[in-house]
């Protein structure tokens, strides 16, 4: 079921309404309750650390080893299914979230979306950053696939998801006003990046060519300099006293997870393309999956 009701509810700012004129809303948006959302995720700061360390490397570890001796698993249909589903909710995400990252641009300014929380009082935005950030859990099972797959793990791919599982938890439990651009991001770079492995994994029906690859890496790169270039604005406007939704933890955690992103995505990229002896990557998602 879906509502029109949402814009009653969004509040304004200068005069201007906080909100896009979404021109429905799901009930399961419109009843989303953030305060009670964001307060379970002050609560709970351990749940990360558990999925991201104390439970993800082990498998990892102890999954390699158990596959050590056995023949690759195939996993077609599994890999096109899983794929698939997370490619769709990339980007209805995206179709949810983008209207607000790009009203607020147009109508309060690029400060703004950078230093202001607004998104967490728009019903469809913050109902699908929650969601983003949760999914964090789930995309751990991309490595999984890896495991049984026998493909190669490199550093890159397992720092990537153990860290961000971390950081999106924290930045939406302290309501980070930057993570609008988190969210926008990287719900548009997932949007493509799941359709090209499920299609990948369909090669009798669709024959993809390289510079597609070469693109979503690219998209990832840009991402992490965008990103890094956010958090950095932000924690200079916290430093100069100005009002900006961040904190000194967050921005400084922010910025070495984002630079350290840049730095190793930047780095697969040129071994990927433009090294004399390239990688041979499974996929180029960034994430460094490559053939054993």
């Amino acid at each position: 079921m879906a509502s029109n009701k949402f814009t009653q509810h969004a509040g304004s700012l200068g005069g201007k309404p906080l909100s896009p004129n979404y021109s429905f809303i799901f009930d399961f948006e419109e009843n989303f309750d953030v305060k009670k959302s964001m307060q379970w995720f002050n609560d709970n700061p351990h749940i990360p650390f558990i999925f991201g360390i104390f439970i993800y490397l082990p498998v990892l570890y102890f999954g390699q080893k158990l596959m050590a001796n056995r023949e690759a698993m195939k996993l077609r249909i599994p890999l096109i299914l899983w794929n698939t589903s997370l490619a769709i909710f990339s980007i209805v995400g995206f179709c949810r979230i983008f209207p607000e990252f790009v009203y607020s641009w147009q109508h309060f300014g690029f400060y703004h979306t950078i230093c202001n929380s607004s998104h967490m009082q728009v019903k469809p935005a913050a109902f699908w950053t929650y969601l983003f950030v949760l999914s964090k859990t789930p995309e751990l099972v991309d490595t999984i696939f890896l495991v049984l797959k026998k493909q190669r793990l490199i550093f890159l791919h397992v720092y990537h998801h153990a860290t961000v599982l971390i950081f999106a938890w924290f930045i939406y439990a302290h309501e980070i006003a930057a993570a609008r651009w988190f969210c926008t991001m990287n719900f548009g770079v997932h949007s493509i990046m799941y359709t090209y492995y499920a299609l990948k994994a369909m090669p009798e029906f669709i024959r993809i060519p390289k510079w597609i690859s070469m693109l979503i890496t690219t998209s990832q790169t840009l991402q992490m300099m965008a990103g890094s270039y956010v958090v950095a604005l932000a924690f200079h406007a916290h430093l100069k006293g100005q009002p900006c939704k961040t904190d000194l933890t967050m921005s400084i955690s922010g910025l070495v997870i984002y630079v350290s992103y840049l730095v190793l995505f930047s780095h697969f990229f040129y071994k990927a393309y433009c090294s004399p002896s390239p990688i041979k990557a499974r996929d180029t998602n960034g994430l460094g999956k490559k053939k054993v």
